[in-house]
């Protein structure tokens, strides 16, 4: 997300990532309740793929907030 991205885009990705991050045990590191791959309509305690979309999400925010500089938005 550059410069040249809406502030609504923006927005709603901060408020996804903390709906996201809100579902990470804290002990573990490990987002819990996910959906499962087989089936979309059942939720699994954990899986290896939303463990994935985390560290990946995480990486992007970095990324984006290394590419803010001074206008850098707490994404915490």
């Amino acid at each position: 997300m550059g410069a040249s991205t809406p502030e609504s885009v923006i927005k709603f990705a901060h408020r996804a990532r903390a709906a996201v991050l809100s579902r990470v045990n804290p002990a573990t590191g490990l987002l819990q309740q996910v959906g499962d791959i087989r089936d979309e309509r059942l939720m699994r305690a954990e899986s290896a793929e939303g463990q994935a979309f985390v560290v990946l999400m995480e990486a992007a925010a970095r990324d984006w907030e290394m590419g803010q500089g001074d206008t850098a938005v707490d994404m915490h």
